[in-house]
C-alpha cells in the first residue's frame, strides 16, 4: 500500500505541472514512467542524491540492461537527467519540473 501513496504523490505533483508547464508534458509518458514499481523505486533511491547506474544497477536484482530500460523511460519523461563524468553516467531527479 505505501508504494500507492508514493505514486500518488508524485502523479498529483505531475498532473499540476502538465498544466502548468508550457512544453506540455506527454500524460502518457508520464504515467508510463510512474505506473513501474521499479522505477517508482529508482526515483525514491536518487531522493538521496546523484548515483551512477552501475549504483542503482547494484541495488536490484536485473540485468544492467533492464536498468538501462528503465533509466530510459524515467528519461523520456523528464523526471531525471543524466551526467556524463569520465566513463561513468550519474542519475539525479530532474527537480526543475517541480518549480
Amino acid at each position: 500500500m505505501p508504494y500507492l501513496c508514493g505514486l500518488w504523490r508524485f502523479a498529483n505533483a505531475y498532473v499540476k505541472l502538465f498544466f502548468e508547464r508550457s512544453d506540455r508534458l506527454s500524460f502518457a509518458e508520464t504515467f508510463k514512467a510512474l505506473s513501474d514499481a521499479v522505477r517508482r523505486e529508482i526515483l525514491e533511491r536518487l531522493r538521496n542524491g546523484r548515483l551512477s547506474a552501475g549504483e542503482i544497477a547494484g541495488h536490484f536484482d536485473m540485468t544492467q540492461a533492464t536498468v538501462s530500460y528503465h533509466l530510459k523511460i524515467l528519461k523520456q519523461a523528464d523526471l531525471i537527467r543524466e551526467t556524463r563524468e569520465k566513463n561513468f553516467i550519474f542519475y539525479e531527479l530532474n527537480l526543475t519540473v517541480l518549480e
